[in-house]
């Protein structure tokens, strides 16, 4: 459902006051949604207002996408996602993004069909 690093896991399990992650447990739905939602959150409060930053960082790593963002010297994703360096992350990132403007037609800010 969510994919994570080990070392990523290990962040996430420590931010949420867990002892220890065991590895096993990412499969279990509730477990790895919990974790993907607490990693989106500290990727939205490093790049505030930046899906596209935020999607890199899951894809690629925050320090990738920081280094990419740093390259552009702009903020804006226009000028940073065509600098990102991993071919698959920014295959990831203008897929997610798609989707994201599509369910943005579709829904609104509380998910009822428009």
């Amino acid at each position: 459902m969510m994919q994570f690093i080990p070392a990523t896991a290990s962040d996430i399990a420590r931010q949420l006051g867990r002892s220890s992650s065991n590895v096993d447990e990412l499969y279990n739905p509730d477990t790895a949604i919990l974790f993907g939602t607490q990693y989106l959150a500290t990727l939205f409060q490093r790049f505030p207002a930046q899906p596209q930053a935020v999607a890199s960082s899951y894809n690629g790593g925050p320090d990738n996408t920081a280094r990419w963002i740093s390259r552009s010297r702009s903020t804006e994703a226009d000028r940073y996602v065509p600098e990102i360096g991993f071919s698959q992350t920014k295959d990831y990132v203008y897929k997610v993004m798609r989707n994201f403007w599509i369910y943005e037609q579709l829904y609104d800010s509380q998910l009822r069909r428009k």
